[in-house]
């Protein structure tokens, strides 16, 4: 995953807010969180997904997304433990770094899909996630 900051953007009258506690193995690094619109690229691809790095502390990180607009969403998210702020993978493409994503979705064969692992923001509602971070 590469994040770059896109705006998914809402009227402050509607927008709601997606708040995501990360629990991880403790290691040193920063934790990546994505929120992805659609299943476009999901999980791995986040130049449409609105992106964030947020420090470690303890076994424990916050990611908060304010003025998200109502409709669907499932969030990505890895520690990244070397610094390099990529998802490292081996030489068969699985992830190297402790990962997960919303709905603690993890199939055995395959990536998760963005439908498994959607949620829905209502207007002005706030949403709270627990992701579990794991190799």
């Amino acid at each position: 995953m590469c994040l770059t900051a896109v705006q998914i953007s809402a009227s402050s009258r509607q927008s709601g807010t997606v708040v995501v506690t990360l629990s991880h193995p403790a290691e040193p690094g920063e934790v990546a969180c994505a929120l992805f619109r659609s299943g476009d690229a999901f999980p791995d691809e986040s130049a449409d997904a609105r992106g964030l790095f947020v420090a470690v502390s303890g076994t424990t990180a916050t990611c908060t997304f304010d003025q998200v607009a109502p409709g669907q969403y499932a969030v990505a998210a890895f520690l990244d433990t070397n610094g390099n702020r990529t998802n490292d993978r081996n030489f068969v493409g699985m992830p190297t770094e402790p990962w997960g994503v919303s709905n603690n979705v993890r199939p055995l064969m395959s990536a998760p899909s963005f439908e498994d692992a959607a949620f829905t923001v209502a207007e002005g509602q706030r949403v709270t996630l627990d992701i579990q971070l794991v190799k």
